[in-house]
């Protein structure tokens, strides 16, 4: 099961003090926004990139850009989750039964 975490930006803060680009004009086109608008945005210098506590204010306020990591499942989970289903154990209760009663036959 993979969960994820969403962010959203508070009401009371404008769009230049919250690091986003949520608040820029064409939010909905953010990728094809020009490079002066987004630094402009979000108060980057790009010549030198942020400043050291404003890094540390968004990592605190947003979190580490890093990726989830998703434990994948083993083979013997996923074979035994095969039969966690109603319908696999009446097929094979049937399929039990019907052995039966050819045995006894």
């Amino acid at each position: 099961m993979c969960v994820a975490r969403t962010f959203s930006e508070p009401l009371d803060l404008p769009a230049s003090a919250s690091g986003s680009v949520q608040g820029l004009p064409g939010v909905g086109d953010w990728h094809a926004l020009d490079t002066a608008t987004v630094v402009t945005g979000l108060g980057v210098d790009p010549a030198q990139g942020l400043a050291a506590a404003e890094v540390n204010k968004r990592r605190v306020r947003h979190g580490s850009n890093a990726l989830q990591v998703i434990q994948p499942r083993p083979a013997w989970r996923i074979l035994i989750d095969q039969f966690a289903s109603i319908v696999i154990a009446l097929l094979g209760n049937r399929i039990g039964r019907g052995l039966g009663y050819r045995r006894h036959s």
